[in-house]
């Protein structure tokens, strides 16, 4: 989860149906308030919250020549992590719909 915070994204599995995430997403277009809250990461200096994120920022090389580079190995490193770390998911229904 590379996410800065938990209000960072919008996540439509959070919703029951397009309809709630539409009417959502007007509700923060309406309400400045609400939808600054999902800019805390940029706006605030304590707003990245993901401790697995503030650690890979904390332990990248402080010199770095290509820092995309470092963030796409770091990336493929986790996604083996996942794969070969015999951890299983079972998916919910909710989940194909």
């Amino acid at each position: 989860d590379w996410l800065p915070n938990n209000k960072s994204a919008i996540a439509i599995t959070d919703f029951e149906n397009p309809e709630h995430l539409a009417l959502f997403i007007n509700h923060l277009n309406s309400h400045d308030l609400f939808y600054e809250q999902y800019l805390s990461h940029k706006l605030v200096k304590s707003g990245v919250t993901n401790r697995e994120l503030l650690k890979y920022l904390r332990d990248r090389p402080k010199k770095m020549i290509n820092p995309f580079e470092y963030y796409l190995r770091q990336f493929e490193c986790d996604v083996c992590k996942k794969i070969h770390g015999g951890q299983r998911k079972i998916m919910t229904k909710r989940e194909y719909s």
